[in-house]
């Protein structure tokens, strides 16, 4: 904008906090920005202090300002950060404060955040954080220029709010504010809240990031990384639980319907068992791997249920591997022990994990904004058909007891115990006929 001519109004809505404009963010208007570019005071309200900072013109030429308040209806901190990649936490400068407190401003270069990470001197001044108990709000503000080496994730967002990023020059006689852009100019921001008054971890649901269009008042939300992590874990988990391994601990008990197929020496039904149960135990692991690496600490009750029981599922699916290892002959005593243990611990087994895909459903859904639809649906059609084919194939199975190795084929150690004889019947036979 040029001095002598009348400032062009953004087109965002108002704010109600005498800002040019302002933004209700997130899915559940956790939080609301409110801004103004490159105004020489900031605006007065119940959060800026009653003497504020004014800029000439000469200093609004050459670095720029950005007055801004962010809110959230959360009685303890408030937390807005600068970040050219808002689906990262660092590096950014963040301003964060809480009612009682003043605001302070932070250089972030990793995940956590300390009293180490202040900026000495900072970047933010003309700040404030009110809290209004009747209405449970929390409101941080401050000022920053948009041109500022002691913020060193954002040193310069001329760019970022739309404006030249040369230096302003005299030109008869005359002046020039930073020049707005005609073209899309987005800001980078993250944000964080809790209900802590006191500079602690925030629970995962309570942060995000998007690209904010100053001028206009739209934003993007970012992607975030630890989103992406959650897609990918219950992806795994799902193929994993909802498919391969309930569909491996079927094979066995309707193997008669491939009678006495085999492949390579060993029955089909064997190998489809195996296949299933290596492939879903691999999947399994490599979902859990991705929650312990790539997860943060887990917050709230739900939460927890869902770790405990997530390692509880991999306790009793690594016992279900060493039983298979350990497995005594068709006709051992401890064989009926080994059935009892060794079948009912699978199907325990499976309905815990299925508990548990619904329980980290309802995480994502609530801590990142996931749809129920796409999660749902699939593993709840997948999931019923498995339980109809079970029921219907265990009503039309072949009774044991009967003559033919079809119909010996619907037991476990009927089986076994056959395929065995006749293997020995056979070396006798052989043995007799080579004397």
């Amino acid at each position: 904008h040029r001095l002598g001519r009348p400032r062009a109004q953004p087109i965002c809505m108002r704010s109600c906090v005498c800002y040019l404009c302002f933004r209700p963010y997130d899915s559940q208007d956790k939080v609301t920005l409110h801004w103004s570019i490159n105004s020489s005071t900031a605006p007065a309200n119940p959060c800026t202090p009653a003497t504020r900072t004014t800029l000439t013109a000469s200093d609004l030429a050459k670095d720029g300002t950005l007055h801004m308040a962010v809110q959230a209806k959360i009685p303890g901190y408030v937390a807005i950060g600068f970040n050219s990649n808002p689906s990262e936490m660092y590096p950014s400068d963040i301003a964060l404060g809480w009612a009682g407190f003043p605001l302070n401003t932070y250089y972030a270069s990793g995940e956590d955040l300390d009293t180490n990470d202040s900026t000495n001197p900072s970047w933010a001044y003309d700040t404030g954080v009110v809290y209004n108990s009747s209405t449970g709000i929390t409101t941080i503000c401050f000022s920053r220029r948009l041109v500022d080496s002691r913020a060193k994730a954002s040193p310069d967002l001329r760019s970022a709010t739309g404006s030249s990023n040369s230096i302003s020059t005299s030109m008869g006689g005359r002046r020039h504010l930073l020049a707005t852009s005609e073209g899309l100019a987005q800001l980078g921001l993250i944000w964080a809240i809790s209900p802590s008054k006191a500079l602690v971890q925030h629970a995962s649901s309570n942060v995000g990031g998007f690209f904010l269009d100053l001028n206009g008042g739209s934003l993007q939300e970012s992607e975030s990384d630890e989103k992406y992590w959650v897609n990918v874990h219950g992806a795994l988990m799902a193929v994993a639980w909802g498919l391969l391994l309930p569909l491996g601990t079927l094979l066995p008990a309707h193997r008669w319907l491939l009678r006495d197929i085999k492949v390579a020496g060993k029955h089909l039904w064997f190998w489809l068992h195996m296949g299933c149960q290596l492939i879903g135990m691999a999947l399994f692991i490599a979902g859990f791997v991705v929650a312990f690496v790539k997860f943060g600490e887990v917050e709230g009750e739900i939460s927890e249920a869902h770790e405990k029981i997530g390692i509880a599922v991999m306790a009793a699916a690594g016992a279900q591997v060493v039983f298979a290892y350990i497995r005594p002959d068709p006709g051992a005593k401890k064989r009926g022990l080994w059935n009892l243990v060794h079948h009912n611990l699978g199907r325990l087994t499976i309905l815990l994990a299925w508990a548990n895909v619904y329980i980290g459903i309802y995480i994502a859904h609530t801590d990142f904004g996931a749809s129920y639809t796409p999660w749902i649906t699939p593993i709840a059609i997948v999931m019923g058909l498995l339980l109809i084919t079970t029921l219907v194939l265990r009503l039309h199975r072949p009774k044991v007891g009967k003559d033919t190795a079809g119909d010996k084929a619907g037991d476990f150690d009927t089986l076994e115990s056959a395929a065995a004889t006749g293997e020995q019947s056979n070396k006798i036979a052989n043995e007799g006929t080579q004397a």
